[in-house]
């Protein structure tokens, strides 16, 4: 259970949430920008329908959490362990989780336009279906578990010695609505 004098203080607006203890708080809904949440314990807490926007969860504790339908644009959350973190349908663009570590962490649905996973590990169980990405969205570097490799978020990298690896393409096979005027594409010069 979160600690009484860390949830208040996080209620109150202090930005300051650093190592705070803030196991299972329901915070769904809350608007918690740019709040500095490293090192905390976040296990089993609440973030659907949050606003994270710019808040830093480096080295946080984040384990069974829950940030269905989050914005979480423009995170950082570099060397985070994400274990059973449920990601589905949410923002994530431009944020960066490189150096983090996610076991059987959910980004169904997510947008990850110009996220960075760089470096990161992505184990068993991890679920990248239906999300959103672009030519931004890095992959570069990471560990991955070789049958999470064949699905089409990852369509433009191949696997080396377990490491996703970019492979040079002239551009992403887009969805249509992501379609961007290309001079190459149409035999322009």
């Amino acid at each position: 259970m979160a600690d009484d004098d860390d949830l208040a203080a996080l209620l109150a607006g202090d930005n300051d949430l650093v190592s705070r203890d803030l196991r299972s708080a329901d915070l769904t809904g809350k608007i918690l920008l740019a709040r500095d949440f490293s090192g905390a314990h976040l296990e089993k807490a609440n973030f659907n329908s949050a606003d994270l926007t710019r808040s830093v969860l480096h080295r946080a504790h984040v384990s069974q959490t829950q940030f269905i339908g989050a914005r979480l644009v423009e995170v950082a959350a570099n060397q985070t362990p994400f274990v059973g973190a449920n990601f589905s349908k949410s923002d994530c663009s431009r944020a960066d989780f490189s150096s983090s570590h996610f076991s059987r962490a959910n980004f169904s649905g997510a947008i990850l336009r110009g996220t960075s996973f760089r470096n990161a590990f992505l184990n068993e169980g991890c679920n990248f279906d239906n999300c959103t990405i672009d030519e931004n969205t890095m992959f570069d570097g990471a560990r991955v578990f070789r049958p999470l490799a064949k699905g089409p978020a990852f369509r433009n990298y191949r696997v080396e010695r377990g490491v996703l690896v970019r492979v040079e393409t002239s551009r992403l096979d887009a969805p249509a609505a992501d379609t961007r005027n290309d001079d190459n594409a149409s035999g322009k010069s």
